[in-house]
């Protein structure tokens, strides 16, 4: 028996609470265990809203979506906001497929649904730059990931232009 929408919808909300944590009030912890000097590393988030920093595990069935790999690799190599704010994009974008992965038996309906249902919640990247307007989960990445204000601010401007919508059509091949 497939999934249903809500099972989706709980197992998704508890991974991004995870990765919500890590990014933002576990940012600083996040920063240590995301080693340079290591192979890929991935941010991996557990259902019961926990999350890690480990390699790829070896029992997610190879057709699954995973993680973004190698989240070690740039963090000495540019400003902690873009580099959290590139780690809740790739984390975004996996939520949303492991979460369609997990309702590929749903009907067109149930995919509307599943979809207004996530779409309820801000992305983990607006949390990290403070774009979200409700949820009390935080501040955006000033919950203890260190930094001025002012440099949060200017590292928030360079995101937000790197980011923006066309810029992130272009660079996936996607026009329009």
């Amino acid at each position: 028996m497939p999934p249903s929408v809500t099972a989706i919808f709980n197992d998704f909300v508890g991974r991004r609470k995870g990765i919500v944590k890590a990014l933002t009030t576990d940012s600083n912890k996040l920063f240590a265990a995301c080693r340079p000097d290591l192979e890929n590393q991935i941010l991996y988030a557990f259902p019961e809203g926990t999350w890690t920093v480990d390699f790829p595990p070896e029992e997610v069935p190879p057709e699954a979506p995973e993680p973004a790999l190698g989240i070690n690799f740039p963090r000495d190599g540019m400003p902690r906001l873009e580099w959290l704010c590139l780690i809740a994009v790739h984390s975004d974008a996996w939520l949303i497929s492991l979460a369609f992965f997990k309702g590929v038996k749903l009907s067109k309906e149930e995919r509307q649904d599943l979809f207004n249902r996530m779409n309820t919640l801000p992305t983990c990247y607006e949390v990290v730059v403070g774009a979200a307007k409700s949820g009390g989960e935080g501040q955006g990445a000033d919950d203890g990931a260190g930094g001025s204000e002012d440099e949060w601010k200017a590292g928030e401007v360079r995101v937000q232009k790197k980011y923006k919508r066309g810029a992130i059509s272009q660079n996936a091949g996607l026009q329009g």
